[in-house]
Order: structure tokens, then sequence, then C-alpha cells
């Protein structure tokens, strides 16, 4: 209830009301994020087939995806070459029963990740053949070009000046927008300071917007407030759980098995964020707003709710489950409780544009 509750009232409902692809594609996102999660947990095939169709949906939605399929790929080889570390030495993970990481298979690492390509182009390829067709790039967008750009001026020009394919054909590869060229035009101060702005601006944004702005009245103005409660509880069942190790009192755990999974998960959804918010921050003079890094609330705010109600459920036999429970239902219904106060107060005063009534 506090997942959908903050999720709802703090990324999804704010974009409604838009004629714009991203209602649907936080959607897509999302779904796309709990089959990562879950293939960080154990990685079957079927599941990546899963993740490639969601991901290519969301592709069509909207091209934004690279920060989670770059991170998803590191960190899934990552876990896959200390599997392969552990194996070589012969060191067991630490576990008091059937191992996590026997179901996390290292051959279906490869095959899972051809699978994930060809479930992808099957949901994709028409838009990609497509592009290929009329821009000469299956992986063509225009904001892949913005990046590279001073302001949305700029590439509203760039767009009028290359149409179609012939005129991205013609294009004089010193003109081409790209992180070579602009590195190449722009002193080193310069790049780092749009970094550093825009980074700020945008996690300001993301997590603490101002309640009235030019689109309207945002409805969690505190939704940074909420994430960290997530986090908070996160921390501390992960310090209830180390406390119960040490304590080895075994034979009370319910699933005996070693936080793993959890410390992946945990790895992605950071990484995922930390490249997303230094992408769109430095994206920030061409693209405004909170609208590109709030398809990120709610994956941010499952992730810790995912791995802290493991952890609670771990230990639920020994002597730190009361404790646990409270930490853990006492912060879910602290969020249910704001977002429910803000509620009303929204249904008291319900002005969400500025002169309207």
């Amino acid at each position: 209830m506090a997942l959908l509750l903050a999720a709802g009232f703090g990324a999804l409902l704010p974009r409604a009301p838009y004629f714009q692809p991203e209602p649907l594609y936080y959607l897509l996102f999302f779904l796309a994020w709990v089959c990562a999660l879950s293939l960080l947990r154990r990685n079957s095939l079927w599941m990546y087939g899963m993740l490639g169709f969601l991901l290519g949906l969301s592709y069509l939605a909207k091209t934004s995806i690279q920060a989670f399929v770059l991170v998803f790929v590191g960190v899934t080889t990552l876990r896959m070459l200390a599997e392969w570390w552990r194996q070589r030495k012969k060191q067991p993970v630490v576990s008091y029963g059937a191992s996590e990481d026997e179901r996390w298979s290292l051959a279906n690492h490869f095959i899972g990740i051809a699978v994930m390509a060809m479930t992808f182009l099957g949901a994709a390829g028409p838009r990609l053949s497509y592009a290929n067709d009329a821009f000469g790039s299956p992986f063509h967008s225009y904001p892949s070009y913005w990046m590279w750009m001073d302001d949305f001026q700029e590439g509203a020009a760039f767009m009028q000046r290359y149409p179609n394919a012939k005129a991205f054909a013609e294009m004089p590869p010193e003109e081409k927008p790209s992180a070579m060229n602009y590195l190449r035009s722009h002193p080193r101060e310069e790049t780092i300071e749009r970094m550093r702005h825009g980074t700020t601006k945008k996690m300001g944004e993301f997590l603490s917007p101002n309640e009235w702005r030019r689109s309207g009245r945002e409805l969690l103005p505190f939704r940074g407030w909420l994430l960290a409660a997530f986090y908070v509880m996160l921390a501390v069942m992960t310090a209830f759980r180390i406390k119960a190790l040490k304590a080895r009192d075994r034979e009370s755990w319910i699933w005996p098995l070693a936080p793993e999974s959890g410390r992946w998960m945990l790895l992605f959804a950071v990484g995922t964020f930390a490249v997303s918010a230094a992408a769109f921050g430095f994206y920030e003079p061409i693209g405004k707003g909170d609208r590109f890094l709030l398809a990120l609330y709610l994956p941010m705010a499952l992730t810790p709710l995912w791995i802290a109600e493991r952890f609670r459920r771990q230990i639920r036999g020994t002597n730190l489950a009361r404790p646990a429970n409270l930490v853990f239902f006492g912060l879910n219904g602290l969020v249910t409780v704001m977002v429910v106060v803000r509620l009303f107060q929204l249904l008291a005063d319900p002005v969400f544009q500025r002169g309207l009534s």
C-alpha cells in the first residue's frame, strides 16, 4: 500500500494528464525492473526473454533504456565473474541450507543475454527497421544527438537540417553531434560545470520539487523523504539480519540463505540511478523538468522494500522478529499516513493551476 501510494502520487499521476509517452513508459519500465531484480536472484532463461520483450516495449514508448541495459549487463557480468571465481577457488557461500547461488547459473548468463537480445528485437524490430530506412540507423533518435548540443533551439535547427537518411549520410563527420566532438569544442571546465549544475538541478527536482511550478501544483513535494524512509527500512533490516547472523541462531531462520542477490539488486539500482542522473543532468540544457528521472521513482522505492521484506522474513523465527516487524510495518505505515494526509490537503484545497479553481 505504501509503495503504491508513494509511486502513484509521486510519479505516475503527475504525468498522467499530459499527452506524452511517460505514463506508459513508466509502467513498462517498472515491469522490466521487476524482471531484472528477479533475474538477479535466479537467472532463468524465460525471465531473460520476458525482460527483453518488456525492454522492447519500453523502447517503443521512449528510447531512454540505455542506462538500464548498460548497468544490468554490467552487474550480471560482475556476478557471473564473482561466481566463477568462487567456484574456481571452491569457496562455498556462507549459508546454512541450500545456497542461493545454486539458483544462479553461469551458462544461463550468456545464453540469457542472447535470448534477451532476440526478444528485444522481436518487440522493437519494426521500429528499428523503420528508423534504419528513414534515418540510416536502426537506433536513431534525435535526443541522442541533442545530448551533445547547448540548447533546445540548436536541436530544433538540427532536426530541420537533417530530416532523413540522405541528409544524415551527407553530414560531415566533424559536424556530427557526439561526445568526442563536444569535448573538442568545449573547455573541460565548461563540460564539468554543465554536468554538475544539471545533475544537481535534476536531483533537486526529483527528490524535493517545489509545490508550485510552471506545470502546476506538485502532488507530493516531499517525495524524496518517502524514498528515504524505504532506505532507512532497508538499513535497519540489514542491521537486524547481521545481528541475527552473529547470534548464529540458524535453526530459527525461515530462509537460511546468503544475502547474495540483495547486494546485486542494490548495486543494480544504485548504478542505474547514478548513470541516469548523470546522463539526464548533462541533458538538462535541452530537456528540462523531472519527467526524465521520474521513471526511476517506483523502481528505486521497490528495490529497498523488496530486499527489506526478504530480510524480515528470514529472521521471522528469531528473537529479532518483533522489532523487525515494528520497524518494517511502522515505516510503511508512516509513508502511507504521509500520503493520505497530503491527499486530504489536496481535497480540501483542490487548486492545481494558478488562477484556476
